[in-house]
């Protein structure tokens, strides 16, 4: 879908009023379609939700974009890179321009996208439905990384039990990416009303030994009610998961190490 440039426009203004965002710039083709969405933003909330929000505002106008052309750049002080644009030699040529959370127009912007390696995602989701029984099979990739797929199955109930089994396969499926001693159990799952739309809320606790820790997510339905249980119950550990140390790494440095 084309853009004008008031479109443009207006897309960055509202990009740049996200949360924890301080600039944003749309980048487009010669024929009018989006390239690159930049984001400048601070370390205080992931680049995993301010992408999703990014996808929702761009889904509220119509406009259909791949969230890996969504980049985010998290800095610890996003103001130092924005004054990057009084800096001799940047102009409005020979940098793309970024829209700031206060609607100046800064020149600026040379943004490394986050590599979608460093995330755990949904890989493949299979479910069936027979004699009364639920079964789904949850597989998540990290990486190059595909791990061996959770599971779990149960009575075909309503859509809250389905999706409940499907967070149980995505947590299973969790702990074969990683390296043994971590917990991953859910505590509980709703499916509620937010201003209108279905979203998928997940409680689960989740750590290594001392570190346990009681954690919530929660993910917009914007399309399968199970690929929402899997992304709500992956947003509830994020953070710590990020930090993780994950099962193919451990191979890699044995591998490394017994080579040296």
């Amino acid at each position: 879908m084309a853009l004008d440039r008031e479109q443009l426009r207006e897309l960055e203004l509202r990009l740049a009023r996200i949360a924890n965002v301080e600039a944003a710039s749309i980048r487009v083709s010669s024929s009018g379609d989006i390239e690159a969405v930049d984001i400048v933003a601070d370390r205080e909330r992931s680049p995993q939700k301010i992408v999703r929000d990014a996808e929702i505002l761009f889904r509220q106008e119509g406009v259909d974009i791949d969230h890996r052309k969504i980049g985010v750049a998290a800095l610890d002080s996003p103001a130092a890179i924005l004054d990057a644009r009084h800096a001799p030699g940047v102009t409005e040529d020979s940098s793309p321009h970024l829209v700031t959370s206060d609607a100046a127009p800064p020149e600026l912007a040379v943004l490394s996208l986050e590599p979608d390696a460093e995330r755990v995602r949904l890989a493949a989701l299979h479910s069936t439905t027979r004699d009364g029984t639920f079964t789904v099979e949850v597989e998540l990739a990290h990486g190059s990384f595909e791990g061996i797929p959770g599971r779990a199955s149960g009575p075909a109930q309503d859509p809250v039990g389905c999706a409940t089994l499907v967070a149980r396969a995505t947590l299973e499926s969790v702990r074969n990416l990683l390296q043994a001693g971590y917990e991953a159990q859910l505590r509980e799952l709703q499916i509620v009303d937010l201003t209108g739309s279905p979203a998928v809320v997940a409680c689960v606790d989740f750590g290594e030994g001392r570190r346990l820790r009681r954690l919530v997510g929660a993910c917009l339905q914007l399309g399968s009610l199970y690929d929402t249980a899997v992304y709500a119950t992956l947003d509830a550990i994020n953070r710590p998961l990020g930090r993780a140390r994950f099962r193919e790494l451990a191979a890699f440095d044995a591998e490394a190490r017994s080579r040296a």
